[in-house]
């Protein structure tokens, strides 16, 4: 690769990390001015500019092989006997992506929250830890090894911490904090485990290499890779929340709300999807194993879109998409409809960073309220915000000619029709898109329609956002409207003079794209989407009905008979406190009582005496007699020649 490729690939991986070493300076000598924030923007869209520039000569490499890529070699990070990692990146079709992905939307929410944090004095702590958040995710998806990919997981970890905490001083932020951080510790140890099984039985971390070896087993002769599956399934489920390890995302809504935008769309959350669509081969050896990702996933799904429907803090309905969406991609991972995971990535991280923005904007207009219950009849007060989150809740919905109705349907399509499929997966997946397109709707009436149930003085403030924030939205709006465009479905591309997808030819020689056939049910592709699209309409417009009527009423949950158990999250916070944090308090106290107390305590004591008492006893021995010093050496010897006579016989 040329040089040219190289300084391209540094600029794009390593100017976000030179904003936040910048802004954290500042941040440091407590200097004033704008300087930080316009610096990490700037570097964003710098590192965003680079990545369209090498996706673009990317798109114009020709190759025999079709294996197109990039290498950025920065040297040698770990050598030994039988092993080898290096500090390697690798700019290829899937890792341009998202590259775009990050850098795209992440540019957008760094220019959104100029204004949105105008009046905050940490501002270049911030934006230190926004862009080092950047850094990292880019590290994670252009890295050449697991190792190396390892260690933007665990930065986008440290950052997440970092970030949700941002408010230190207020203790629930803090906690909130320190439950992400602890949970994801606990899908990395899973993660090391796979990693440690796969180099003993591959010989090597690398992606490319462990897909060619993948390609070439059989299902049936790799059992140990299949445990090695699970273990990086369980990594991917804390770092992309799926059950029962998704406890902590909700909880990461007590930080600003860009960088809920930037957790949410951009990084984070996806990175756990990212992780098994580079390893798809790897994990097309384990049909069991994607078969309990899908139903661990439809799981996730289905609880997550029941406890939106009950929340009243806009942005944890938000929270609980985020993660019924992640449900989704999974679902779309365990069929085998890998490259529709990834559509259904490139979507999301469109419409959901315009939902997390415009509610932003929303409780920026309402003073910091968060909770819908207080706001209604905002549509005329701020409406370029209210069309703006209605194209966002539109696409979320499922709603055609939105993004968001493509892939979606193009999963659900994925979930019948593939092999790995199964009938009772479309249908639990549709329940779900039906139940996503009905808490889309309450969460739209309740903040602008009907009367408004603001104070009077709270009234009297709203204002529509400055346009350093409405910008971005707008931007992200006109993405999420053509943002379809990216995974035509085939009856479409079809009317179009056999056009292909423009996202799965570009997959075409690094990820298994899966070919769509009629579903055993007789149902074509076109059939399952105007099923779906027609559900999506009705019951969005149920929902805009419904929850316009009854916002006034204090009980205007208790709609749902499990409303007690759903409001409650499912006990998760009681079962999760009886099956692992009271039984580790009591090991904990067990081992301070029997075991630190009575032993570790005393044993600094026991050892003096006992060192005293035998120095004292051995120092009876010493007594100058030249004839007893030869017969405890005669002694020593002739036992030592015991003991060897032993080993040997």
């Amino acid at each position: 690769m040329s040089s040219e490729y190289e300084f391209s690939l540094m600029i794009l991986l390593f100017a976000p990390l030179a904003g936040a070493v910048f802004s954290g300076l500042f941040s440091q000598f407590k200097i004033k001015g704008s300087w930080p924030e316009l610096i990490s923007t700037s570097v964003m869209f710098a590192s965003f500019m680079q990545a369209i520039s090498l996706t673009l000569k990317l798109a114009n490499s020709e190759s025999i092989t079709g294996d197109i890529h990039f290498n950025l070699h920065l040297g040698n990070w770990m050598t030994f006997e039988g092993f080898k990692s290096d500090f390697a990146f690798r700019f290829d079709q899937l890792s341009s992506v998202m590259c775009l992905v990050i850098t795209g939307v992440g540019s957008l929410i760094h220019l959104y929250s100029i204004g949105y944090m105008s009046s905050d004095e940490s501002k270049p702590r911030f934006f230190s830890y926004l862009n080092l958040f950047c850094f990292f995710m880019l590290c994670l998806v252009l890295a050449n090894s697991i190792p190396l990919l390892f260690v933007g997981w665990e930065g986008v970890g440290l950052c997440s911490y970092l970030l949700i905490g941002f408010w230190y001083k207020d203790k629930v932020n803090s906690l909130a904090a320190n439950k992400a951080f602890i949970v994801n510790r606990i899908g990395d140890l899973g993660f090391l485990i796979g990693t440690f099984i796969v180099f003993r039985e591959m010989g090597t971390l690398e992606f490319s290499d462990i897909n060619n070896v993948s390609k070439s087993l059989l299902v049936s002769s790799a059992p140990a890779l299949s445990l090695a599956a699970l273990c990086f399934f369980i990594g991917a489920s804390g770092k992309s929340a799926q059950f029962p390890l998704y406890i902590w995302l909700p909880d990461a809504m007590q930080g600003p709300t860009p960088v809920s935008a930037l957790i949410h769309a951009a990084t984070m959350v996806t990175a756990g999807v990212y992780f098994l669509i580079r390893l798809a081969p790897f994990f097309l050896l384990s049909p069991n194993i994607l078969m309990l990702i899908g139903i661990i996933g439809l799981i996730t799904a289905f609880l997550a879109g029941t406890m939106a429907l009950v929340q009243n803090d806009v942005k944890k309905v938000l929270a609980y998409s985020t993660i019924s969406q992640l449900g989704f991609m999974f679902l779309a991972c365990s069929v085998g409809a890998f490259d529709t995971a990834l559509f259904h990535v490139v979507t999301h991280a469109f419409f959901k960073a315009l939902l997390f923005l415009a509610a932003g904007s929303v409780i920026h207009a309402c003073h910091g309220e968060q909770d819908m219950k207080k706001m209604g009849g905002l549509k005329f007060v701020i409406p370029q915000t209210f069309w703006l989150m209605t194209i966002g809740a539109l696409a979320l919905a499922g709603i055609i000619p939105f993004a968001g109705f493509f892939s979606k349907d193009e999963i659900l399509y994925s979930s019948l029709a593939l092999p790995m499929g199964h009938l009772s997966f479309y249908l639990v997946a549709q329940l779900i898109a039906i139940l996503t397109a009905f808490y889309t709707a309450r969460m739209i009436a309740l903040v602008f329609l009907g009367e408004s149930r603001m104070s009077q003085k709270l009234k009297s403030q709203v204002h529509e956002s400055p346009l350093v924030m409405l910008i971005p939205l707008y931007i992200l709006a006109f993405c999420t409207v053509l943002g379809g465009v990216l995974g035509l479905p085939h009856y479409l591309s079809n009317s179009l003079g056999h056009v292909p997808p423009i996202l799965k030819s570009w997959l075409t020689t690094i990820v298994p794209i899966a070919e769509l056939p009629e579903s055993a049910l007789g149902l074509s592709e076109g059939a399952v989407s105007f099923i779906s699209g027609i559900f999506a309409i009705l019951f969005f417009w149920l929902g805009i009905k419904y929850f316009t009527k009854n916002v006034k009423s204090e009980k205007n949950n208790k709609w749902m008979p499990i409303s007690s158990v759903v409001e409650k999250l499912y006990y998760e916070n009681f079962i999760v406190s009886w099956l692992v944090l009271k039984p580790f308090f009591w090991f904990s106290k067990l081992l301070l009582t029997f075991f630190e107390n009575s032993f570790l305590q005393k044993l600094p004591f026991f050892l003096g005496v006992t060192t005293k008492f035998s120095s004292r006893r051995l120092s009876q021995y010493h007594n100058g007699n030249l004839h007893f010093y030869t017969f405890c050496l005669g002694l020593g010897l002739m036992l030592l020649f015991i003991y060897c006579g032993l080993m040997i016989f």
